[in-house]
């Protein structure tokens, strides 16, 4: 599986960085799907992106945190956990830096 690493990428824009953050997160969906219909994953996909850019600037990349929320979130069926159990891994690995 190809890393996608932005930390050495100064170049990239907010934008930029979201727009490669969802493509990483559509890959991850295409190979591991979360049992999703199509329309609430790809909803829960933009959450994903949407809840990692308020953790962005805290020592982790937008990609590595969108990673982490998707691992989360792909553990359990249940949809009430799934963004309690995101939120939690992006935490996590922010402590763990």
């Amino acid at each position: 599986m190809r890393q996608l690493n932005i930390r050495h990428r100064p170049d990239l824009t907010a934008a930029a960085e979201r727009a490669e953050a969802l493509a990483r997160l559509q890959h991850l969906a295409a190979t591991r799907p979360l049992g999703l219909p199509a329309a609430d994953e790809a909803g829960f996909l933009r959450y994903l992106v949407s809840l990692a850019v308020q953790y962005r600037g805290r020592g982790v990349t937008l990609v590595e945190l969108v990673e982490a929320g998707y691992e989360g979130a792909a553990a359990y069926k249940d949809d009430r956990f799934r963004a309690w159990w995101a939120r939690q891994k992006m935490v996590k690995i922010m402590a763990d830096r």
